[in-house]
C-alpha cells in the first residue's frame, strides 16, 4: 500500500509493502493527490528548508545548468538553511584551484570581478541574475565555499596556476621540474601538451614531476592548510592532464573518471577543511548526484558519496515539465515530456513547486538527466526531487559581483 500526506504542496509518498511483483502497467497518476493547495515561490523554499533541515551533507541537484527557474530556487533554499537551520558551507561544481583563488580574494577583501566568478562558478552559476543571492552571500563571507571539481581551464588562467606553485615552492626549488612548469608559464599548457608533436611525446615527464611534487608536501611530517590546499591543486592538475592524455573522451570513460575525482576531492574536503559537525551544501547537476548508476554503468558521485557516508547523505535533484534554457548561447525549448512520465502528469494538474520524497521500486519515467525522458527505478537514485513546472532561460540583466 502507498500512504499520501499531503500539506501546503509538500508531497510525501510512503511505501507500506513488501511486495516484489512487478506492476508494468502502474497508474503513476496514482502516487499525486489533487488538489494541493498552491504556494508562492518564497513559502515553498521556505517549507522545503524546515523539511531537509538536520541533514549532514545535502546534495541539491539541478537538470540542466541554465535552467534559471530552478537555480533561483536552490539560492532561496541554500540562504534559508545559513540563516535558519546552520548550514555554513557550501561545495560547488566547480574547479577547486579557481575557487579557492576566489575564495582567497573575498576573505582578504580584495577586489572580485566578473572573470573571477566565470572561472570559478562558470557562467550560469557565477553571473546568472537567479544566484545573485548565492554571490551575495558570499561575497559578504556569511556562506563558506569550495570547489569540487578538478578541471583547469587554458590560456591566461594556468599562469596563475604556475604563479601560485611559484609562490609555494619557490622558483629556485622548480629547477627540477622545468618542463612541468613550462607548460604552465606559456599558459596554453594542455594545447601544447596533447597538440604539439615534441610536447606530446613528453607527456609522461609532465605528469612524473607533477607527482614528485606532491610527493614533496607528502613526505612533511604534518601538513598546514597551505600544504593541503596545494597538495590538492597539484593532484587535480595531474588528473586533468591523465585524463586529456589516457583517458577516452567518449562514451562515459571521462565522465566515470570525472565523476571518480569530484567524490575524491569531496571526501578530501569534508576531512581536511570542514570540522565534522558542521552540515554541507553540495551544488551539482542531477547526474552528478545520483545514488544509482544508469544501466550503461556510469558510477556517480553520489553513488560513491552514499556508500562512504551512509546515512548522513541526503539528495534533492530537481526536475521539469516544460520551458525553455540556454543553450550554445541560444534560448531553446526542452524536450516534451513522455505522456507517461512523472513531468506530464504533473503539467497537466497545473502543479508547480512540489517538493516530493518516495520510496518505491517501481520503474517509472522521469527527466532528471537532461531533460531527457529516462525510464528507470529513480525512487532509488535519490531521497526527493522537486519539481518546477517550468524551466526558464538564465538571465544577466541585473548582474552584480
Amino acid at each position: 500500500m502507498v500512504l499520501l500526506i499531503a500539506s501546503n504542496a509538500i508531497l510525501y509518498i510512503i511505501n507500506r509493502t513488501t511486495s516484489t511483483k512487478s506492476t508494468p502497467n502502474y497508474d503513476i497518476e496514482s502516487i499525486f493527490t489533487k488538489g494541493i493547495e498552491e504556494i508562492d515561490i518564497d513559502t515553498f523554499c521556505a517549507k522545503v528548508a524546515e523539511e531537509i533541515r538536520d541533514k549532514p551533507i545535502l546534495l541539491l541537484g539541478e537538470q540542466q545548468h541554465t535552467d534559471g527557474a530552478t537555480l533561483l530556487v536552490k539560492s532561496k533554499i541554500v540562504d534559508l538553511l545559513r540563516r535558519k537551520y546552520n548550514y555554513e558551507i557550501v561545495l560547488m561544481e566547480g574547479s577547486f584551484f579557481y575557487n579557492n583563488l576566489l575564495r582567497d580574494k573575498i576573505l582578504n577583501n580584495n577586489s572580485v570581478n566578473a572573470n573571477d566568478w566565470d572561472r570559478a562558478l562558470y557562467t550560469y552559476w557565477g553571473l546568472s541574475d537567479q544566484t545573485g543571492l548565492l554571490r551575495q552571500t558570499i561575497s559578504n563571507q556569511k556562506l563558506d565555499f569550495r570547489g569540487f571539481d578538478y578541471n583547469y581551464l587554458t590560456h591566461s588562467n594556468l599562469t596563475g596556476l604556475s604563479k601560485y606553485i611559484k609562490g609555494y615552492f619557490g622558483v629556485d626549488s622548480l629547477a627540477n621540474y622545468a618542463f612541468m612548469y613550462e607548460i604552465l608559464e606559456k599558459g596554453l599548457g594542455p594545447l601544447y601538451l596533447f597538440n604539439s608533436p615534441y610536447y606530446r611525446d613528453r607527456q609522461d615527464t609532465c605528469l612524473n614531476q607533477i607527482k614528485r611534487l606532491t610527493n614533496i608536501i607528502k613526505d612533511k611530517d604534518s601538513l598546514d592548510v597551505q600544504d593541503k590546499t596545494m597538495l590538492l591543486t597539484l593532484e587535480n592538475l595531474h588528473d586533468f592532464f591523465y585524463a586529456n592524455i589516457y583517458v577516452p573522451n567518449y562514451g562515459n570513460d571521462r565522465n566515470m573518471f570525472r565523476d571518480s575525482i569530484m567524490f575524491k576531492n569531496v571526501s578530501y574536503i569534508l576531512n581536511n577543511f570542514i570540522e565534522e559537525d558542521k552540515k554541507v551544501i553540495i551544488w551539482a547537476a542531477n547526474a552528478h548526484q545520483m545514488y544509482e548508476p544508469l544501466d550503461n554503468g556510469y558510477l556517480p558521485m553520489g553513488y560513491r558519496l552514499k556508500n562512504k557516508f551512509k546515512d548522513k547523505v541526503y539528495s534533492v535533484l530537481f526536475t521539469s515539465g516544460v520551458g525553455k534554457n540556454n543553450r550554445a548561447d541560444r534560448v531553446r525549448s526542452i524536450n516534451p515530456s513522455s505522456l507517461k512520465s512523472i513531468e506530464h502528469i504533473l503539467h497537466k494538474q497545473n502543479k508547480n513547486f512540489i517538493y516530493s520524497t518516495f520510496k518505491d521500486d517501481r520503474e517509472i519515467i522521469m527527466k532528471f538527466l537532461g531533460h531527457q525522458n529516462i525510464s528507470f527505478h529513480w525512487q532509488k537514485a535519490m531521497d526527493s526531487f522537486i519539481y518546477v513546472d517550468k524551466m526558464t532561460p538564465i538571465t544577466f540583466q541585473n548582474n552584480s559581483y
